[in-house]
Formats: structure tokens, sequence, C-alpha cells
């Protein structure tokens, strides 16, 4: 059983609020041991998505701070596990304080990227939505902060594009289980290879260059069906014309 992990979730610098975050499977076991519920309520009882006041108390029992407690069921939290949040007052000083009580009370010091990492581990959100939300936290401008906040949002992205191949990954065995064959290995061009998985072949070409480039195929391409492109009228042709980075996924089911 993964360990119950605890980090501060907010920024280190002074603010109104600060966030306590808890994840795994003794995570309201951890919240009971230093938060009690103003109605005297155990913390394990606490329902869940709704915010409840009480006090925060280390392991002596001594009050560090008021504050409000939510708890998330596995099904409906970032992390796929038991997860909770203590929303503070955001002194440095104090936040640490409620950490160390989280430490006293059996949960650890969570990893850097470690609530993204259980994210993806539990299926929460596929490899590229994890790096999307790490490149968002890197952001070091305005610029690149947009940037990778638009990847989750715009279908063109290659956010977008890669997200759509994994799950096509996940459909069509053939894209990585397929025996191996390229198709013009002495072309500078353009790389073609064909893949075949029990009765269904798959076939990729790409132009790697800026500049457009005549391709003639040497497979009969009667039954490929367009299966991933990045332009949206690609299509599979005896002698095809790519454009600048064209590349196309065909696929023919016997």
């Amino acid at each position: 059983m993964p360990d119950t992990i605890a980090a501060i979730a907010t920024a280190s610098a002074a603010a109104a609020v600060g966030i306590v975050r808890l994840s795994g499977a003794e995570t309201r076991c951890v919240l009971a041991a230093l938060f009690t519920p103003v109605d005297g309520r155990s913390a394990a009882e606490l329902p869940p998505r709704r915010m409840t006041y009480g006090t925060v108390r280390d392991a002596e029992g001594r009050t560090l701070d008021h504050a409000l407690a939510v708890v998330f069921s596995a099904g409906h939290s970032y992390t796929g596990e038991e997860s909770a949040e203590l929303h503070c007052h955001g002194s440095p000083v104090v936040l640490q304080e409620v950490l160390r009580a989280a430490f006293a009370a059996g949960a650890r010091q969570a990893r850097a990227g470690e609530f993204t990492e259980r994210a993806f581990l539990n299926g929460k959100m596929d490899l590229t939505e994890a790096e999307a939300v790490i490149d968002l936290i890197d952001a070091e401008t305005a610029e690149a902060a947009r940037n990778a906040a638009a990847q989750v949002d715009d279908p063109d992205s290659i956010f977008s594009y890669y997200k759509t191949l994994i799950q096509l990954r996940r459909e069509h065995d053939v894209i990585s289980q397929g025996d191996f064959a390229p198709l013009d290995p002495e072309n500078p061009s353009v790389l073609a290879y064909r893949r075949s998985w029990e009765g269904t072949e798959l076939l990729c070409v790409s132009n790697f260059y800026r500049k457009p480039c005549t391709w003639k195929c040497p497979v009969d391409l009667e039954g490929y069906q367009v299966l991933l492109a990045n332009y949206p009228d690609s299509k599979p042709e005896p002698e095809m014309e790519l454009r600048p980075y064209e590349s196309m996924l065909l696929l023919r089911c016997n």
C-alpha cells in the first residue's frame, strides 16, 4: 500500500491562505489526528467535497491554526486516492508546523511531482496531461504559462495530438506490437515503415522537412484508411505529394 503523503501546495511566500495537501489510504486517519471540526465530529467522518471549519493542532495538542478542511474520495480526487486539504492562514511558519503535525500523524513528505505521478499511475490522467501540468508549474513567464495551459484546450496542439496517439495505441495493438519493416530506408526526406500484427497492417509516412516532397509508395494501398494525420485532408495515394512535416498513419484490417 503506498504511503500517505503530505506537502504544502501553495507558494512559500506569505499569503492570506495556504494549503497543505494529503493523499493516500490513511489520509482520514492523519487528518483526524491533527484536525478537529468545530462541531466536535471526528475528521474521519467528514463528508466529501464539503468545507468544514475547525482547529489544527500539533502532536502535543497545541493549537496551530483555525482552518478549513475538505476531503475527497478516491474516485473524485486529483490523485485517484483518498485525499484532503487543509486551508490555513498563509504564514509559511504556520504551514510548516501543520506539515510537521501531518508527519507526526503518519504521513511523509511528498516528492516533487508525486501527486501528479500518483494521478498518472492511478489512471486519472495520461502521460501527456501529466507533462502539461508539470510544464504549467515550471513556467517562468506569463507566455510560457499561457502556452502550457493552452495545450490542454487546443485540439490542434501537440498535447492533443499525442493524447490521441496514446488512445489509438490502446485501441490498436499493431501500433506498438506489430512486426516492423522499413519501406524506403535510403530516402533522406521521408520516414516510412509498415507494421503487421494479427491480420492488421499499419503504414506510417512522415515528411521530416519543411519542404514539400513527392514519395512513391511501394505498398498496395487498397483498403488502407487514414487513422491519424496532421493535415485534415491527408489521404493514401500511390504517389503522395507530402506537404511540410506532413505525417499520417494508415490502417488496414484484413
